[in-house]
Formats: C-alpha cells, structure tokens, sequence
C-alpha cells in the first residue's frame, strides 16, 4: 500500500511547523522542567506539540500514531501495522531547555518499518526539511506560522538538498586493518577535511572512538557538535559529512532523519552495538574492530522496545567520493 500522496506532504509540514510555532511560543517565557522515568528531561512544550500532532494527524488518516510522549503500544500491537506514524513531538529537549537553536520536530511515516517520509521542522533556524527514499528532499525556508499558513507554496519553493558545494571530503583509505597507517589516494589532497558531525551531548567514548579511526587513517577530520535531528539536516544539506552515533537512542529520533538522509542521496548504516555486531565500517576500508571487511547493511528498524540501531549516516558528497563503496 502506497500511503505518500498530495494531501499527506503538506499535512505533515504543517503539523510540524504548527508544533515548532507552539515550542517557540513556550520558549518565550518561564517553564518548568519536569524529569520522565528514564531520568531525560521533559517540559509541557514536549506535551503540547504532542497534542497538536497528533490531532493533525488523526484529521489526516486513521493510520496509528507512536510518539514518545505517549504511552506506547505493545510490541504485538506494531506487528500487525503495515503503516504508521512515528513521532519526536519536541526533538532535542535538553537543547530547548538550554535555549539554543538546534531543537526540532520530527515526524516519520513508516511503510513496513522503512521510514518512506520524513519532516524535520527546526523552529529558530526557521528551515523545515523533508524527504524519502522515493522522494527528492528538499529544505524550505521561513518562519513556521509562514510555512504552516502555506505548506503548499513552500515545498513549491523549496530548496533541492544536497546543496551544491564547493569543496569535497577526501578519498576514503585503502587499508583495512585498523592498526595500519592508510595509504592516501591519488587524488586526495592534505587540504581535504572529512567534516564529522556528533551529538552535542552523548559524544561518548564507543563515537570518540570511532572518530579516533579516522584520523588514524590519515584522514583530517574536523569536528562539530550539534543537538537534535538538526545532524541529519547537515549530513541531508551536505554541510557535514558523516555523522556516526554509537550512544543509545530511540527509533523516533532517528526515523525522520534517516528518510531525509536517503532522500537528499545520502545513506545511514548500522554500526557497532544495540543489536548489530562490532564492526566499524569507515567506507571501503571496512575498518573493523575484529580485523574484518564488508560493506555495512542500511539501518533497520522494527525494535521491540523501540531502541535505535547505532549507525553512521553518510552524505551525497562522501558518497561520491567513495567512502560507503
């Protein structure tokens, strides 16, 4: 069953942006911070945006609904789903709380466990992104109430992602054990940078690590943090290159980005750990902890408990240049 038609794009853009709008509103003033049993944070924007989507999308299709601010089905309940909607209503609540500039809304629509559609809304940067596997994804620009008022003249006036760019990563290395120096590329060049995005707060040892490989590898690596699904945004733009995650998440956090990802050229990979073996695939080096090569399958989803592979999600740009081959 094909659920991507006209009516659900901009539905799913508006109700984004109409949440994004609500988080701003929140933003505003004083709230409190309240702390969920896993100990993360939550705040009554995460509830409100919540709300607000899950009654855009109920009006738009009677297609179940998963959100992490919402009790969750059991896992016999999503066997039976060849379609639904997974949903982040406020991505990034630590960053919110903090009052930067990364936090989002992201919702994904699922087609047998395979993130068909994505919506990435990041209301201070005022930029929504959106796209699929079978769908070009593009960035629109402007303020949510502007977006959401006119969903339609905004995805006809959207951006083609990845953006043009005028510089490229290096070649990837040629040699696959990870105690060897790489021999560098032809055609590589000591002023090409692998531009490496990572979360702004579960940088931790296993993604360290792996950014460790690289640099091993006689690739310059420059690094930038950043909170939210706002990474996938990044890698989708081009901005960034790669973006590995060997930190715990959930499918929600991951589902709107990885269909972005794929739309913009780009491709996400399981990596090392929650459920996958102890490779580290770094491109067509095929570094691996045990020594071992192999090109490293797509990320999948379908958890039980709704825990997200770890992965490496790859740009357009490095794609090009080799580094998933």
């Amino acid at each position: 069953m094909r659920v991507v038609n006209d009516s659900v794009v901009p539905s799913l853009v508006a109700a984004a942006c109409e949440a994004g709008m609500n988080a701003l509103g929140v933003l505003s003033g004083e709230f409190e911070v309240d702390t969920k049993d896993d100990n993360s944070p939550v705040t009554r924007a995460d509830f409100e945006a919540d709300r607000i989507i899950r009654s855009r999308l109920r009006a738009l299709s009677e297609l179940p609904i998963v959100s992490e601010e919402h009790p969750l089905p059991p896992p016999e309940e999503r066997t039976s789903w060849s379609s639904y909607f997974l949903v982040d209503p406020l991505d990034g609540t630590r960053g919110f709380i903090e009052r930067g500039d990364e936090f989002g809304v992201s919702i994904a629509l699922m087609d047998r466990e395979v993130p068909t559609l994505g919506v990435i809304a990041l209301p201070i940067q005022e930029a929504v992104y959106i796209g699929g596997p079978e769908l070009a994804s593009v960035r629109l620009s402007g303020s949510m109430a502007e977006i959401a008022r006119a969903p339609e003249n905004a995805l006809e006036a959207g951006e083609l992602l990845p953006r043009p760019t005028d510089r490229m990563p290096p070649a990837p290395p040629h040699k696959s054990n990870i105690g060897d120096r790489a021999e560098s590329s032809p055609d590589s060049s000591s002023d090409l940078t692998l531009h490496v995005v990572a979360s702004r707060h579960n940088l931790n040892a296993e993604t360290r690590a792996w950014i460790e490989a690289l640099r091993r590898h006689s690739v310059t690596v420059e690094l930038v943090q950043a909170g939210s699904a706002a990474k996938f945004t990044m890698i989708a733009e081009g901005i960034a290159d790669v973006y590995p995650r060997m930190a715990p998440c959930m499918e929600w956090d991951t589902a709107a980005g990885v269909a972005i990802v794929h739309g913009a050229g780009g491709r996400v990979v399981a990596a090392s750990g929650a459920g996958a073996d102890k490779t580290m695939e770094v491109g067509n080096a095929g570094i691996s902890a045990t020594g071992g090569a192999g090109r490293a399958e797509t990320i999948r989803f379908g958890d039980r408990g709704w825990r997200s592979s770890y992965f490496v999600a790859w740009s357009a740009h490095a794609i090009s240049r080799g580094w998933t081959d």
